[in-house]
């Protein structure tokens, strides 16, 4: 990995640059994982299946359970499923930094 010097950027730019990163590490994520279902995808084909019938597994949820669709960057504990009223955290990042999509959790 290849260091970044940071030292010549004053708190203005550092502060941008925070509010900024979220965007950029969810765009990567998304990007890599792309790439890594599609080599799947692949190896899935060359054997002989789609990749649906090799990852397909039913006893994954729960009955009443929604997974979190959301996380805080600021503090990874909270998340939000998308569903009800947007906890106080979500409201403030969309007001002040940015918009719901660079939220999203990717997987």
């Amino acid at each position: 990995m290849k260091t970044i010097d940071l030292s010549e950027l004053n708190l203005e730019e550092l502060i941008f640059l925070h509010g900024e990163l979220p965007k950029y590490i969810n765009k990567a994520r998304k990007a890599e994982k792309l790439a890594l279902k599609e080599q799947m995808e692949a190896m899935a084909a060359e054997a002989g299946f789609s990749l649906d019938e090799i990852v397909n597994n039913k006893n994954k949820t729960q009955i009443g359970f929604v997974k979190a669709k959301y996380r805080n960057p600021d503090d990874f504990n909270k998340t939000w499923s998308g569903r009800g009223k947007k906890p106080k955290w979500v409201q403030d990042y969309i007001g002040d930094k940015g918009t719901l999509d660079d939220l999203l959790i990717i997987l």
